[in-house]
């Protein structure tokens, strides 16, 4: 069980915030037409940066780097839809984004029903939504996308890296320890709010907004303390009050009882 209460179990939560503002504040110095190699040389750093991190700085939590290498590996797709020309499938584009949308909004509320699947086989916790995401990737892949200002990439990174937090620390620290330990696999996690970092940016926004109500109804229905029901509350305020039988009548039924015998 891990302890909430204790500040030092927030610590691998304000070190991720942290490493991934530095990524994205190194992300917006390359410049345009050095992508190839700025992504080279970055992708290495960040591999040397998640091999220490797991070697002497692990986290009995969640895997810190691997909200980092989501936000990387989603600026080198778009650096890949970029080159592409295929402008006539953003219809198709559009219908896929639509169906990816409609199944991580179904994945975060999780209804009893598929809850029920997750806890009987557990791999499905996290096979279930990477395999819906990269299905969507391949499906887009030869979609056209246009380059997008660091403004834009910078709030992808955060939202994205905000919410996979909020959703470790609020739904994911309590629903896994009946699964999975969310330290052993990340994808269920950042496949489930991985639409931040990949749709178009309106899409993208309302997505975040619609992911932020799952988490506040999985707060809610998973974590809040219990409340006692107000039904019963009113319906035993509105029976009517017995009062005890006086003693003394009790007394004079007895008595008037054994003399008519």
């Amino acid at each position: 069980m891990i302890d909430l209460t204790l500040a030092v179990n927030y610590v691998p939560a304000a070190v991720c915030l942290l490493r991934l503002v530095w990524y994205l504040f190194t992300i917006s110095l390359i410049r345009p037409g050095q992508e190839i190699g700025g992504y080279l040389v970055l992708g290495l750093v960040l591999y040397l940066d998640r091999v220490v991190f797991r070697v002497y700085v692990m986290s009995v939590i969640f895997d810190t780097s691997a909200v980092i290498l989501a936000v990387y590996f989603a600026n080198v797709y778009h650096l890949v839809r970029l080159s592409n020309t295929e402008s006539h499938m953003n219809f198709f584009g559009l219908i896929v984004n639509v169906w990816w949308v409609f199944c991580c909004v179904f994945m975060l509320l999780e209804p009893a029903r598929l809850r029920a699947v997750f806890e009987k086989k557990s791999r499905f916790y996290h096979i279930l939504p990477a395999l819906i995401m990269v299905l969507a990737l391949v499906a887009q892949v030869q979609v056209h996308s246009e380059r997008e200002e660091p403004g834009t990439k910078f709030a992808r990174g955060i939202t994205f890296g905000l919410l996979s937090l909020v959703w470790v620390y609020v739904v994911g620290i309590h629903q896994s320890q009946a699964i999975e330990p969310l330290k052993d696999n990340s994808s269920h996690f950042i496949s489930r709010f991985a639409p931040v970092l990949y749709l178009p940016p309106i899409i993208a926004g309302l997505f975040a907004v619609a992911a932020s109500v799952c988490v506040f109804y999985q707060y809610y229905q998973n974590c809040a303390p219990p409340t006692p029901p107000q039904a019963d509350l009113e319906k035993n305020a509105l029976q009517p009050v017995q009062e005890e039988p006086n003693a003394e009548e009790m007394f004079r039924m007895a008595r008037a009882t054994k003399g008519a015998n």
